[in-house]
């Protein structure tokens, strides 16, 4: 989640990775950060106030990138929750279209 709103840790340590699975998991993440990091480093649209009783829901925006907006939504409940967002995509200057993919491409 911290990567997500653009928040980059630094940690340290002399045992960062207690197995290769918590070592690829973090991994896995870091460079996710890194291909995205121009754009999660740009402004945020707050399109749902967090309140720990349903999802929390920004928009990082930036429309003088290739990457205008990246739309990060958690869920903090131990509960599935179903809701209709509306992404307000003024702010990465979209206004005809907008292509949309989930975290699996």
């Amino acid at each position: 989640q911290y990567l997500g709103y653009g928040i980059a840790a630094c940690y340290r340590g002399t045992r960062l990775f207690d197995t290769d699975e918590t070592k690829a998991v973090v991994k896995k993440w870091v460079d996710w950060y890194k291909q995205h990091r121009q754009i999660l480093i740009s402004d945020i649209v707050h399109m749902r106030r967090p309140d720990l009783q349903g999802i929390d829901a920004i928009l990082h925006v930036n429309p003088r990138l290739r990457e205008k907006g990246l739309a990060m939504i958690f869920n903090p409940t131990q509960e599935r929750v179903e809701e209709v967002l509306r992404v307000p995509l003024y702010y990465t200057g979209l206004t005809e279209a907008a292509k949309v993919t989930n975290s699996k491409g």
